[in-house]
């Protein structure tokens, strides 16, 4: 195996991570959500709206100060 597609394999990898990590936060906001019984403000919408976006970036941010 050489060293191109090793790295091909770990992006691939690291993807498929960032795929299934960003579902579960889909999915715990449509599922989850309406148990909080939030007040119905616009703020609040944001904020719900923007977390998932938020947080993979602070993820990805911090992934690549590792390397």
């Amino acid at each position: 195996m050489t060293a191109n597609s090793n790295a091909t394999g770990n992006l691939w990898s690291f993807l498929g991570k960032i795929f299934i990590l960003s579902a579960a936060i889909s999915v715990s906001i449509k599922y989850l959500g309406p148990s909080l019984h939030l007040p119905v403000i616009h703020g609040v919408a944001l904020a719900l709206v923007l977390s998932p976006t938020l947080i993979m970036s602070v993820l990805l941010a911090f992934r690549a100060r590792q390397t």
